[in-house]
């Protein structure tokens, strides 16, 4: 289970990372509105968030459901690069400030090697990052894949929250299903596990994707 005070966390998204350690201990059901305003801009439901109505995963327990989904390779591709590309460009729309102080007290400031290539990766396609591709939710390009890991927490840099990550892929997953799939399907799963780490580490579970910014 995840244990938000033992986190330090150093990436860009630690405080959304943060906020899911604190919920994601049980998976009760949660809704999150299909349409939101903001003051300042007076939209509904934006472009981003679309794919959530599209999908039905408007609710925690369905997007919990999809991840499985997708570390099962049961997923569509081309379905989960679209949520993909939403929530990293979502981040992009609504960023925490460069520097602020977490819930622990701690001053974090965000790496600028990490937006960089979160701006890349949204930039490429405009509207999905091309990170698996269809029949059986395979890997797609590597150089995506690749870039998409280096977002996530280092083994040595940051080991609570990396191995936080890999706890959420064997309470989705099954922990003996986690090996048995990476010898059985190596690269495709390699690419499906970067993915779902990916979108969980951008809150994807917990809050799906950002309508609004999360700091005023």
């Amino acid at each position: 289970l995840l244990h938000s005070n033992a986190f330090a966390f150093t990436s860009p998204s630690n405080y959304y990372f943060h906020r899911l350690a604190r919920h994601t201990q049980t998976k009760q059901r949660s809704s999150l509105p299909a349409s939101q305003t903001t003051n300042d801009d007076n939209i509904s439901i934006s472009q981003n968030s679309a794919v959530l109505e599209r999908l039905d995963l408007t609710e925690q327990i369905d997007r919990w459901l999809y991840l499985q989904d997708l570390l099962e390779g049961d997923a569509k591709g081309e379905d989960t690069n679209e949520i993909l590309f939403s929530v990293i460009k979502s981040f992009l729309d609504y960023p925490p400030p460069r520097k602020f102080t977490d819930e622990e007290g701690e001053n974090i400031i965000l790496e600028d090697s990490h937006v960089e290539t979160m701006e890349n990766l949204v930039s490429i396609d405009g509207c999905s990052i091309q990170a698996l591709k269809d029949p059986d939710c395979k890997a797609g390009e590597l150089i995506v894949v690749n870039a998409l890991e280096g977002l996530l927490p280092g083994e040595f840099e940051n080991n609570d929250a990396y191995k936080s990550l890999w706890d959420m892929m064997e309470q989705l997953h099954g922990r003996e299903a986690v090996g048995q799939s990476k010898a059985s399907d190596g690269p495709n799963w390699d690419a499906r596990c970067v993915v779902a780490r990916v979108l969980i580490y951008f809150d994807f579970l917990q809050d799906g994707i950002l309508e609004k910014p999360q700091y005023q």
